[in-house]
Order: structure tokens, then sequence, then C-alpha cells
């Protein structure tokens, strides 16, 4: 390994305690004799439970590659960097993408371009095609910049070609960095799409029998997160609510075809401190969130979700509902990124049989909210949500999908009624059907 001062000085943060952040502070310059202050623009570490920092030696690169920019144009380089230190040691915190193992032990020096890779593709339903680009030429220079110094290996290292340039009649050339990407089969970046119609377009429903190919799909190949894409779907819960879940807060009801669940904000209890749990909040507490057996396989689904939890080797709490692969109770961002591995799969799998259904899943934009709205669709096109008048009733949609009211003065309708009418409904139409097939 390369034993470059700088290099043995710059280390990965590998725990949760500390992230990359980019300060502004105060420096007093007394050079020439002169008293004066001048804002300057660093990298530090900082402590998550506190105000406490210590500087970082990558705010070398914003005085060397940098140094002829407005403080305005520093702070978004040095964002951009350390947003991507926080992307790698959180991957590598996570254990789930072998790219990342190497870090561990070589820290920068085991930098490769399928880390960049890996965060550039995160980025395809955030920003649009334009930030992207310009993210990843900050981060190709800040590639080179650490190789130069030593930092990393050849595994780093940015091509450069000349391009003539013409400057007071003479001859020149710069040295253009080149898209270790472009054109390159080793690699696979999602990028944004470039026709802003499509990128604003979200995918807002599945026809049934998409979403019931899409659950069965998770049931076989996902079974980690199978049971909540089913909660999001037949009970349009969200996702933080979905990793708040024990197995005390799921209660079985078969004589009147449904689950309740009991959403409570349980983060003190599940998750350590120090986890990052940004996309494990619950936006509203409630008790008796149905969920609705859609498809007759609801209760099914629930039974091997039990026996999947009793083959894990490793599960360190017992009460957890849904488990990451260390055993620890799975956070909003382990289950955004499984839901990501669910997605792209099954596009995949479909892709041979329906492939224009699969262009349209790839184009459109969606995660795991999409059971929300089909939970929502589903509702509404059953014509679940009458009331006694027969008349749809927003009011019920409101209650069913654990929505605040605009006017906190308006009367809630009683939600374990609406869940009974809606249950019933459902078995009504269950037994129609079945007496049309006898």
């Amino acid at each position: 390994m390369n034993t470059n001062p700088i290099n043995e000085s710059i280390k990965l943060n590998l725990n949760n305690s500390m992230t990359y952040k980019v300060k502004e502070i105060t420096i007093r310059d007394f050079s020439k004799y002169k008293d004066k202050e001048r804002k300057e623009i660093i990298i530090v570490k900082q402590y998550n439970d506190s105000d406490a920092w210590i500087p970082s030696k990558l705010t070398s690169y914003l005085k060397k590659m940098c140094n002829d920019m407005s403080n305005n144009s520093k702070i978004k380089e040095g964002r951009v960097i350390t947003i991507f230190l926080n992307y790698i040691n959180h991957e590598i915190s996570l254990g789930y993408n072998s790219v990342f193992d190497t870090l561990k032990e070589k820290g920068l020096y085991g930098l490769n371009f399928y880390h960049l890779s890996e965060f550039i593709s995160s980025l395809q339903d955030i920003n649009s095609y334009k930030t992207v680009k310009e993210k990843e030429n900050i981060l190709l220079k800040f590639y080179d910049f650490l190789y130069r110094l030593g930092i990393t290996s050849e595994d780093a290292k940015v091509e450069r070609v000349p391009v003539p340039v013409k400057n007071q009649n003479r001859n020149q050339v710069i040295w253009q960095i080149v898209n270790p990407f472009k054109g390159n089969p080793n690699f696979e970046v999602h990028y944004p799409d470039t026709d802003a119609r499509l990128r604003r377009e979200i995918l807002k429903d599945m026809d049934e029998d998409l979403w019931e190919a899409f659950i069965d799909y998770a049931i076989d190949k996902h079974r980690n997160i199978a049971l909540g894409v089913v909660f999001q779907i037949f009970g349009g819960i969200r996702q933080g609510e979905v990793v708040n879940l024990t197995l005390e807060a799921v209660e079985l009801n078969e004589i009147k075809n449904h689950i309740t669940l009991s959403i409570q904000d349980r983060q003190s209890e599940l998750f350590e401190r120090g986890v990052d749990t940004r996309y494990s909040q619950v936006k509203k507490v409630r008790e008796n969130q149905p969920v609705f057996n859609f498809n007759g396989k609801l209760f099914k689904i629930w039974s091997e979700h039990l026996d999947y939890l009793n083959t894990l080797k490793k599960r360190h709490h017992k009460s957890a509902l849904f488990i990451d692969s260390h055993g620890y109770p799975m956070t909003g961002q382990v289950y955004q990124k499984e839901f990501h591995k669910l997605k792209w799969n099954f596009i995949k799998f479909i892709e041979q049989e329906k492939p224009s259904v699969a262009d349209e899943l790839k184009v459109k934009s969606w995660g795991s909210h999409i059971g929300r709205h089909i939970f929502t669709n589903y509702l509404i096109k059953k014509g679940y949500l009458k009331n006694i008048m027969g008349y749809s009733d927003p009011k019920l949609l409101m209650i069913l999908r654990g929505d605040s009211s605009v006017k906190s003065s308006e009367v809630y309708l009683d939600l374990k009624s609406v869940t009974e009418s809606v249950a019933n409904e459902i078995d009504i139409i269950s037994k129609i059907a079945t007496s049309m097939t006898d």
C-alpha cells in the first residue's frame, strides 16, 4: 500500500458517530502586519450528537483545486465530496454491497470507479440529469486529485486526453478528464432521463395482475421485505411505518378478513443510538390501521414471514418484524435499498414476457410509496368507499390511509366501522365470485 503521509492521515470514517461536512469559518489574517479577517471553506468530520468537529485533510482539495473559485462554489464542490464520502461510509456499515468491502481495510486507497458508479446511480430519482452530471464531474476531478497525491491506487486513475485550444494565436492543449463510464460495458450507471417530461412522470398505479405478480415475486425472491410490500399495498402504510412495526403490533382478524396494525414510533426501542433513521419516521401515530385481504393470501403471507424470521441465524431483536442482513431491526434506509433491488429484479423478470410493461416501469419514477397509490386506487376502483347514501366519501379514504384532516375540528368517522365495512364488501365479492365458479 502507498505510504504517502497524506494517505495515512486520510482514513474513511467507518463508524456512525461522525459525518463529513462543509463549514465556513472565520480566520484572522496577520500576514504583512495587517490584522484582518477572512472566510475560509473547510471539510470537517463532525460528531453526530454534538457541535464538536475536527478538520479533515481533504480540505487540501478545496485549497488546491478550487483556489480561484468563490466561497459559494467551494461550498458546492465540498458538499458533493462530503455527500459522496458519507454515502460510502454508510454503504460499508450496511454491509449489503460487496463492492465496498475493500474500503474497510484500505480506506481511500481502495477507492475505485465502481464506488462512484454506485453513487451516481443512487441519484437517479433524486436529481436532474444536469445536476447528476455536475456532481459526476466534480467527483472525477476529486478522484484525479487523490490519485495524483498517491492517496488512491491505479484502480482510481482518471485518464486525461489532450484537447487543442487556441490562445492568442498560439495552438495549445488542455488535458481533459475522460469519463470512465462512457462506452464501458464494465459499468452499469443509471442516469436520470434527459427528457424533463419523462423525468417528472411518477408511476401512481399498477394493474391488478401486475401488482399481484410483483407480490408473488417479492415472496419468492425477497422474503425479507415481502410482508412489508404487502402491508403497503393492502394497507397503504408508509415506509417508515413498516420498519417501526413489531410482532406485538400486528393483530390478526381472519373472521373479518383483515389484519390491524398499531402504528407507533418505536425508533428508540428498535434502533441503536447512532443508526441513520432519516427514512424511519412515523408520520402519523394511530391504532387499528387495517390491512385488507385483497388477494385472499394475506394470512398465508403473514405465516410465511414468521417462518422466515424463525430461520434467521442472526436475530438480535426478537420483537422486530423486519430484520436486516446483520440480524438487527431494518431501518427505513435499508428497506428502501431492498425495495430498489426488488424493483429492478422484478423489471428484469418480466422483461422477456412483457417488454412494454417493463419499459414503463423503467421510465417512470417509483419506489415503495407505490403501495399507497395502489391501495388508494384499488379501493376507489372497487367501489369500497361509498357511504350509507351510496356516494364515494373522501373521509373514508382519509381514515383508511391514515391521513391528517385539514380541519382539526372536523368529526372523524369511526375507524373500526370503516374497517368492517370494507372487509364485509371484500367478503361479499369473494362469495359472489365463488358461487359463479361452482
